[in-house]
């Protein structure tokens, strides 16, 4: 065999073996039973509560990370499209960050409510690996759905939206 067979098989060996490597973590990530989002304070620490009137009509989480632009784009749209005093109430998930958000950084986020994910509940339990998706809870924590991050600039995470049958609107 000549030299550039020798190498175009030897490429073609690596690109497959990286192909199926890639193809097998992908199908144990998706099998994987993660653990249904639940609103549990006691998992995440708190850093920030000064509401409480939004508890009444539910709750919506956005996970995110003071690092990146999007992020924070996202939760200015959020912002803006909440009315003040009506709808679920938000919180500011901090995710991906291993100390605890400064209160300067917490202060930017213009958020009544904020959370730390200290110990990666978001990521490593839940599975999430989205920042600015939008995660909704019913007024007793229990996780109704997940909406994906706005690309746009506006936010659908606020518009009304049937629920199951069985389950009380948020």
């Amino acid at each position: 065999m000549d030299r550039g067979k020798v190498v175009g098989v030897l490429i073609s060996t690596i690109t497959t073996t990286l192909f199926l490597v890639l193809g097998s973590c992908w199908i144990a990530d998706r099998t994987r039973r993660w653990e249904t989002p639940r609103l549990d304070p006691g998992r995440f620490s708190v850093v920030r509560h000064a509401g409480g009137a939004g508890a009444a009509a539910g709750w919506t989480m956005m996970p995110v990370n003071l690092h990146c632009p999007h992020c924070l784009a996202s939760l200015r749209a959020l912002q803006r499209s909440r009315r003040a005093g009506m709808g679920p109430e938000l919180i500011v998930l901090v995710v991906d960050q291993e100390r605890e958000p400064s209160a300067k950084s917490v202060a930017a986020l213009r958020a009544e409510t904020v959370w730390w994910d200290r110990f990666g509940v978001w990521r490593g339990r839940w599975g999430h690996r989205l920042y600015g998706e939008v995660l909704r809870f019913d007024r007793r924590g229990q996780y109704i759905e997940t909406l994906p991050p706005s690309t746009d600039g506006s936010s659908v995470a606020l518009e009304p939206k049937p629920l199951p049958d069985g389950k009380e609107p948020p």
